[in-house]
């Protein structure tokens, strides 16, 4: 193809946006910056994980945090940088930056249009925001193809829409946790780009509580609900099969919950539960 592939991991933190205010569509930059500052030390931890052996551009919201966030980051042994619109040295940061004297780059929405480097292979967003072409412009700084590079990594921290439910499991779409309803058809968030969504409804286990509850009591009952993990994956499956098959044979049901995985049960729970539950509707 002519662009990177993208692997998307999410690394949730408990950082509620739900009072951070808008203006002109979009988050106040301040608000953002005030609620992300208690958990860089955390993000950097995380950041040894999954970065620590890649090429990373990581955007954040103000100068100073960027600055500090730099900081933190050559504490925890990157070798980091930042850049910024009165840094006198930009072009020479940019350079070695290419030239992998250092491999992550902090940046306050700088770097959004009118710089590459296709050598970037991991993009990380702590500038979250609502408008999606500016997402996209952030996300696009590491799309680009170069010798070796295998793909995109894009990291997630802030999960701003509070959806809880939807899990990172295998990353590879074969697990199944990571299911989401989009145009009421089950799709695996984990391997489809956000950008694909536009213009789609979009729907996690939080919006179908009341449908949930109709038949996932039938499940705990047949013990098929130990460690939970696996649920709301399993649940909007479910969901998903009894709207287009209201009445399915087991053999149909097996099928189509085929691609969730369940590290607990044998499954025979699951499928006992539903059972329980269609042939009460039929009372």
């Amino acid at each position: 193809g002519y662009l990177s592939p993208i692997k998307a991991l999410t690394v949730p933190l408990k950082l509620d946006l739900s009072q951070v205010g808008v203006q002109a569509g979009d988050f106040k930059v301040g608000e953002i910056d005030t609620a992300l500052d208690p958990y860089l030390y955390q993000i950097a931890d995380e950041m040894r994980t999954y970065c620590m052996n890649r090429k990373t551009v990581v955007f954040l919201p103000l100068i100073k945090t960027s600055q500090k966030f730099m900081r933190i980051l050559n504490e925890h042994g990157f070798r980091a940088a930042e850049v910024n619109g009165n840094s006198e040295d930009r072009e020479q940061v940019l350079r070695d930056f290419d030239e992998g004297k250092y491999n992550v780059l902090c940046n306050s929405m700088l770097l959004t249009e009118g710089w590459d480097c296709p050598s970037v292979d991991c993009v990380i967003v702590l500038r979250p925001t609502k408008v999606r072409s500016l997402y996209s412009q952030m996300v696009g700084r590491g799309t680009r193809l170069y010798p070796g590079k295998k793909e995109l990594l894009l990291i997630d921290f802030l999960r701003s829409h509070g959806c809880y439910s939807v899990k990172r499991g295998c990353e590879t779409s074969n697990c199944g946790l990571c299911t989401v309803l989009m145009d009421d058809v089950p799709v695996l968030s984990c391997s489809m780009l956000a950008a694909r969504a536009d213009g789609h409804s979009v729907t996690t286990l939080e919006g179908l509580q009341e449908e949930a509850a109709e038949f996932i009591g039938f499940i705990a009952d047949q013990g098929a609900d130990q460690c939970g993990f696996c649920n709301p994956g399993f649940v909007m499956n479910t969901i998903a099969l009894l709207r287009e098959n209201p009445d399915p044979t087991d053999d149909e049901i097996r099928a189509y919950l085929a691609g969730n995985l369940c590290r607990c049960s044998g499954y025979d729970g699951q499928l006992r539960g539903i059972r329980a539950f269609l042939d009460s509707r039929k009372g």
